[in-house]
């Protein structure tokens, strides 16, 4: 019998492209996005937390929303996972996110007070990406089972670490390799601020040492 699981992840770090990965697997997961939720959306995940019965049969769930929204609800699924990105792939693209995400996750975890005073709209932007990532991983992303999303394919070694935590039959990866690569990309959104280590490193030297830190202890090498 499998296990529940919950996979926690900064934003634009993959969740939706696992969540389809999962479900061409077999196993069912309740996506944040509620894209494929069998009730209304507008009743967001707080309606899930509230309702546990009604999901019972479910695997697990997977976003960023559940360790902040539903974290009494999140923390009783039997195995913890937190997902990653390459750390400037993850940071850049969630410069897309809007100014009324970064004030929610803000509002949460802490505002930046790194960004230069003056800095147009673009730096800002990047700055508070940068904020997002460390702040997010640094609160949800310890003590729990490590998932590249990099290494979630057929072969890869976070898949076969997601089946074998949870009881899953790992030959069912195979199926990963049918899906699109751009599922949830968004390649021209033009709030999209390009971002590089060398840039941050200019813009945001303070945060630097934090970021190759992390980026290390997720199994990333700083270029």
């Amino acid at each position: 019998m499998k296990k529940t699981f919950h996979i926690s992840c900064c934003g634009r770090s993959g969740s939706k492209y696992v969540a389809r990965a999962l479900s061409s697997m077999g196993i069912s997961v309740l996506h944040e996005m509620g894209d494929d939720w069998p009730f209304p959306q507008k009743l967001g995940i707080k309606y899930i937390a509230a309702n546990p019965r009604l999901f019972a049969n479910y695997d697990g769930l997977i976003g960023w929303k559940w360790s902040l929204l539903t974290p009494k609800y999140a923390a009783k699924k039997a195995v913890q996972f937190h997902l990653v990105r390459e750390p400037v792939k993850a940071i850049e693209s969630a410069t897309t996110h809007l100014d009324s995400l970064f004030k929610f996750i803000e509002s949460k975890l802490g505002e930046p007070d790194f960004i230069p005073e003056g800095a147009d709209n673009a730096v800002i932007r990047l700055g508070r990406a940068v904020n997002y990532w460390l702040r997010y991983n640094r609160a949800f992303g310890r003590e729990k089972i490590l998932l590249r999303l990099e290494d979630f394919t057929s072969k890869g070694q976070s898949s076969t670490l997601f089946c074998e935590a949870i009881g899953a039959n790992p030959a069912a990866t195979k199926l990963i390799d049918n899906l699109p690569s751009n599922i949830n990309a968004r390649p021209a959104a033009t709030r999209r601020v390009p971002a590089s280590w060398e840039r941050i490193e200019e813009l945001f030297p303070s945060k630097l040492a934090e970021l190759r830190e992390m980026a290390a202890e997720y199994g990333y090498v700083p270029k």
